[in-house]
């Protein structure tokens, strides 16, 4: 066996990434001129990059609902000046100076100091809570259909609906666990809770069974066909239009990136469609 010394010396070294990275600031009240960290971006030999608030929860706790917009406002414009290489003076909008920063990759630099210098992004204790009720809620429902194959399906349903739902794939730079409950020699298929009253909950679900399924069929490499499974709101009961128009916007997603979709309101239905997709020959 080789000593530890030795290994570390025979690995390659990856060459690191060298920038400049500088602090995207916003002053929302210039009577306290607060300056406000909304994003961090990056200078690599004259390419800029950029990281950005995503999340406003905690500026509708700090402010209040009304300055939600004025904040997407600032965002669009900081990201417009850092894709235009354009930094005029602003009185609300402001860009610190630049440091020498290396890291192993623009995202991997982008993110670790995204996460230190933009604390507004991190999620609140509701959302924290929220997201681990979804992640319940969304378990219960594969669980279901899996079950549902087992018991309706002739063969082994484990061949198509494996007992574990997460894999780990290799994305870019990094390996991510991505949640693909479906999964055979043919086919790869995400499971999508999008039935809550809440427009905010059904499209942060639906954002994430898309990165989910999106990341899936860009790393096959046997070119299976992909598709969604998809509980949603009834539409009589679904009175807010925002939540039809985000279902409307992701299946256009999915259309258009040759992803199929199989969608019900009854959980039973949907189980009935599911498998019948994951066993269906591919087109």
């Amino acid at each position: 066996m080789l000593a530890l010394d030795k290994l570390i010396k025979n690995k390659p070294e990856k060459p690191l990434v060298t920038g400049r990275f500088f602090q995207i600031q916003v002053t929302p009240d210039i009577v306290t001129q607060e300056r406000i960290n909304i994003g961090v971006a990056l200078d690599v030999d004259g390419m800029l990059h950029c990281k950005t608030l995503e999340n406003f929860e905690r500026i509708r706790c700090l402010y209040g609902e009304s300055y939600i917009n004025t904040f997407k406002l600032f965002v669009e414009a900081a990201e417009l000046s850092v894709k235009d290489n354009v930094f005029c003076t602003s009185k609300h909008i402001h860009f610190s100076e630049r440091s020498i920063f290396k890291g192993e990759s623009v995202d991997e630099i982008l993110n670790y100091l995204f996460e230190d210098t933009v604390p507004l992004n991190r999620p609140t204790q509701k959302q924290m809570a929220e997201k681990k009720e979804a992640g319940a809620r969304l378990k219960q429902l594969i669980d279901y259909l899996r079950d549902f194959a087992k018991t309706n399906y002739s063969g082994n349903a484990s061949e198509f609906f494996p007992d574990q739902s997460e894999v780990l794939v290799k994305h870019g730079n990094y390996t991510v666990p991505i949640n693909i409950p479906i999964r055979s020699d043919r086919k790869l298929g995400a499971v999508i809770l999008a039935n809550q009253k809440s427009a905010q909950s059904v499209e942060t679900n639906l954002n994430r069974g898309a990165s989910n399924i999106h990341i899936a069929k860009n790393t096959d490499k046997s070119h299976k066909e992909c598709g969604v499974i998809v509980l949603s709101s009834n539409s009589d009961e679904a009175t807010d239009i925002a939540i039809q128009t985000k279902l409307d916007r992701f299946y256009l997603d999915m259309d258009s990136s040759d992803i199929s979709i199989v969608s019900h309101t009854d959980k039973e239905n949907l189980a009935e469609q599911a498998l019948a997709w994951a066993t269906r020959l591919s087109n």
